[in-house]
């Protein structure tokens, strides 16, 4: 009898248990949830500055959904904060290669990543791969003067003024009120040798300060 009682509480304390299994995995996050719970987290180290806590979290982040896009680009800037060029590259380019994959963002989101694509190849003075960044940058949106303006230095280091001058003046088209978009104009045409014109963007980049 005394068996059959033992044999009893252990199949009720089975139950028990597998109930309370149950229980756990109803209330236990799902992988997905998980992932944003530590994308958020991530975020928050970053706003303060802690981007070795960032980087692990956000490294969580993705492990738990790989096809988590925003998780990469966060991470991209925790690793450009660090200076951590070569994982900051690696970030945005598994972004773009996620989007033919359904992730879907506005053109502003895609230019964003190919402008910060861009700088991070600066930083490692690979001109001709920030420069076709930044190109890419401006053709899914143009209305960057910024990037019209970086794009124009890369253009002056390789002696390609014509070009820098081109990008300078779309730049002031876009925001007129900005003294260093003048400033690299007239450099741009001071090193092609034409003085006046050089004279003049230095003006206008005094006068863009006075008004600024």
């Amino acid at each position: 009898m005394l068996a059959k009682i033992e044999i009893l509480l252990q199949m009720l304390g089975l139950a028990f248990k597998r109930f309370l299994e149950g229980i756990e995995q109803l209330f236990q996050p799902r992988s997905l949830d998980q992932a944003t719970i530590y994308s958020k987290v991530g975020e928050k180290y970053a706003d303060k500055g802690q981007m070795d806590q960032a980087i692990v979290s956000l490294k969580t982040a993705i492990e738990l959904n790989p096809s988590g896009g925003g998780a990469y680009y966060k991470l991209g800037l925790a690793y450009s904060e660090k200076g951590l060029w070569d994982e900051a590259i690696t970030c945005y380019k598994r972004i773009l290669k996620l989007e033919p994959n359904g992730i879907q963002s506005t053109a502003f989101d895609k230019a964003e990543i190919y402008t910060r694509l861009g700088l991070a190849y600066n930083k490692k003075d690979m001109i001709d791969k920030a420069i076709s960044s930044y190109r890419k940058s401006l053709k899914i949106f143009p209305d960057q003067p910024e990037t019209y303006y970086r794009l124009g230095l890369l253009y002056d280091r390789k002696k390609m003024h014509e070009q820098s001058i081109k990008t300078y003046e779309r730049a002031i088209e876009l925001n007129p009120r900005t003294a260093k978009y003048y400033y690299s104009l007239g450099l741009a045409y001071d090193g092609k040798g034409e003085h006046s014109k050089a004279i003049d963007a230095f003006r206008q980049a005094m006068e863009a300060e006075e008004t600024d």
